[in-house]
């Protein structure tokens, strides 16, 4: 709770949090439940469809067909992941191309990705760029000021991630384009500009108890295993000393 209270106090209550997988352990439903406790007013993200509970949740993988239901925020970043959701009206964000390199559209056709949204009757609640771990908050603020002037005739609000808060509140205001933060509340750490809160994990904050914990016990067990196969080692070894001697 503290964790999550200082990120909210940092980036401002426009945070994604991001639950993926088995959130850390503690299980993806059990931090769903506390944020719609704590952060009603928040738009919750799940890393694929599999993982979406009952509500409107954003999922951060494009899907293969459209779903059954239309309270999900889906992403798009290229015109298949439109194909795919021929039939459906609801609601998807943009992801764009970042040098993350995974998928995500380029600024040349980005207008023609937003055209194939509108033909569909898909609602562009945001655009989403997904910024790298690897590198410093400078890099990631240029790759950003190298999108606005394509982004600069559209509404849209801009999500973004993995920029310290320090970084996120200059990036904010001095842009035309509204910005938020994609992050998470709990464990890990990546925000974004909507800064998304990433896996109840959430970028440029420290760790979580639980997460040292988990550090800490997976560094325990790798020191075992490494003193058992040394062990094991050694016992090959003499078994092998022994066996030639007897053959001398």
């Amino acid at each position: 709770h503290r964790h999550v209270s200082e990120q909210v106090s940092q980036y401002g209550e426009g945070l994604i949090p991001v639950v993926k997988g088995s959130g850390h352990g503690l299980g993806r439903a059990t931090l769903l439940d506390w944020l719609r406790q704590h952060l009603p007013a928040a738009l919750p993200a799940v890393g694929t469809i599999g993982e979406a509970p009952e509500g409107r949740v954003l999922v951060l993988t494009p899907v293969l067909e459209a779903p059954a239901r239309n309270d999900l925020v889906l992403t798009v970043g290229h015109p298949h992941h439109v194909a795919a959701l021929a039939g459906w009206t609801g609601s998807v964000v943009v992801k764009l191309q970042s040098s993350m390199r995974r998928y995500g559209v380029a600024p040349s056709d980005l207008d023609h990705l937003l055209e194939a949204c509108s033909r569909q009757r898909l609602d562009v609640v945001a655009l989403s760029l997904h910024l790298p771990l690897a590198g410093s908050d400078l890099d990631r603020a240029t790759e950003i000021d190298t999108w606005l002037p394509h982004l600069a005739h559209l509404p849209h609000e801009v999500w973004l991630s993995h920029l310290e808060p320090s970084a996120f509140r200059r990036a904010s205001p001095a842009r035309g384009t509204p910005l938020t933060c994609v992050n998470s509340p709990t464990i890990s750490t990546r925000p974004s500009a909507r800064h998304t809160c990433g896996t109840m994990d959430t970028a440029g904050s420290p760790p979580c108890k639980v997460a040292r914990a988990a550090t800490g016990w997976a560094h325990k067990v790798a020191r075992k295993r490494s003193r058992v196969l040394s062990s094991m080692g050694r016992m090959v070894r003499r078994h092998a000393c022994t066996r030639a001697r007897r053959r001398a």
